[in-house]
């Protein structure tokens, strides 16, 4: 995994899917560093196993977590 994001590129996405999943995923971000009372008293750790339990339509309803061990079992293309 580590070699594999070595070099990162962005570009703007085309995929609507996958703008929705990023948009959700930063509302329910702002949502929990608000309702821990800013950003200095969030507990980043459980925001991301929070995130990372949650199923996004860009891939399928997958939990993103579930997804990654799969990628990791695979060659990257599942």
């Amino acid at each position: 995994m580590l070699d594999w994001s070595q070099q990162n590129t962005y570009a703007k996405t085309n995929n609507r899917s996958v703008m929705g999943s990023m948009n959700d995923m930063a509302f329910h971000i702002e949502h929990h560093i608000a309702h821990e009372g800013g950003l200095a008293y969030a507990d980043l750790d459980r925001l991301l196993l929070r995130i990372n339990e949650i199923p996004f339509k860009a891939i399928g309803y997958e939990y993103p977590r579930v997804r990654l061990q799969t990628l990791l079992r695979t060659d990257g293309t599942a």
